[in-house]
């Protein structure tokens, strides 16, 4: 079952949750016999991402086209064998890797943000976001899509 939970102790986001303008975290526990890393997590979840998102964020794209933010074209279902920072995995930059920690970033005119997929020896896997908008305009659209987020974090921990 997923929920909201506390940015995990040892996670590389915990001490910028304190001080962001925006963030969650939500967890599952996942079985020991499942073998995860947190690149095997992130995968699987980008993998088992309902149409619907991909549909959403094509749509979200053609919207802020006109605005000049990067498009994030949707999930590629592409599995990656060995990352290394500073590859691409889907829209986002990898910033670490770790077996028990992916953090991801996205780099834009109107914000930042960061994505944690932390395994913790409890089998908890959370699933951090953490956004520090620019200006007005990532004000504005943090506070438009933090519902649709929410949403689909839930979707995606909860297809593991």
């Amino acid at each position: 079952m997923v929920h909201p939970a506390d940015v995990p102790a040892s996670s590389v986001l915990r001490m910028l949750s304190t001080t962001a303008w925006f963030f969650d975290c939500f967890a599952r526990r996942v079985t020991p016999e499942q073998g995860l890393t947190a690149l095997d997590a992130y995968q699987r979840m980008s993998r088992a991402v309902p149409d619907w998102v991909n549909q959403a964020i094509r749509l979200r794209d053609m919207m802020v086209r006109p605005f000049g933010l990067k498009p994030v074209t949707g999930f590629n279902l592409r599995v990656q064998k060995s990352p290394r920072v500073g590859d691409n995995l889907d829209f986002f930059q990898i910033a670490a890797v770790t077996d028990k920690e992916l953090v991801l970033s996205l780099k834009d005119s109107h914000l930042d943000v960061l994505i944690s997929v932390h395994l913790d020896p409890n089998n908890q896997l959370s699933l951090t976001s953490i956004v520090e908008p620019h200006n007005a305009l990532g004000r504005f659209y943090m506070r438009l899509i933090a519902p649709f987020h929410r949403r689909v974090v839930r979707s995606m921990l909860g297809r593991i």
